[in-house]
């Protein structure tokens, strides 16, 4: 790469970790306790109201069906958090749809899948 290419590429990543729309966000770890999600997400910008939302299909005979869709409204602060999402499953396995919003924009999202 060009050295003037590598020059505004650097001056445009200073001038986005400056702004308070350039934020990093991520989604870490997932666990299900039986009632719940644990889920632990990260924030390299400023403290800010977010939401999780969280679709749940169930996998059965090479099929997936939805069984639920939950939201929760959260503080997302600065750092590396753990937000809790109330949920029941049955026995069965599952694959979990992650989505975390901001201004009604989905900034992160990840696809797991549990056994229960």
């Amino acid at each position: 790469m060009p050295l003037r290419q590598r020059v505004l590429l650097l001056v445009v990543l200073v001038i986005c970790s400056t702004l308070p729309g350039c934020l990093s966000l991520g989604i870490e770890n997932v666990r299900y306790d039986g009632s719940a999600l644990s889920i632990r997400a990260s924030n390299s910008g400023e403290a800010r109201d977010a939401a999780i939302q969280v679709t749940v299909f169930q996998m059965r005979d090479l099929a997936q069906e939805e069984v639920a869709t939950e939201t929760r409204t959260i503080w997302l602060a600065s750092g590396e958090q753990e937000y809790t999402v109330p949920l029941a499953l049955p026995p069965g396995s599952y694959k979990l749809y992650i989505y975390l919003i901001v201004d009604n924009d989905r900034k992160a999202s990840v696809i797991r899948d549990i056994t229960v």
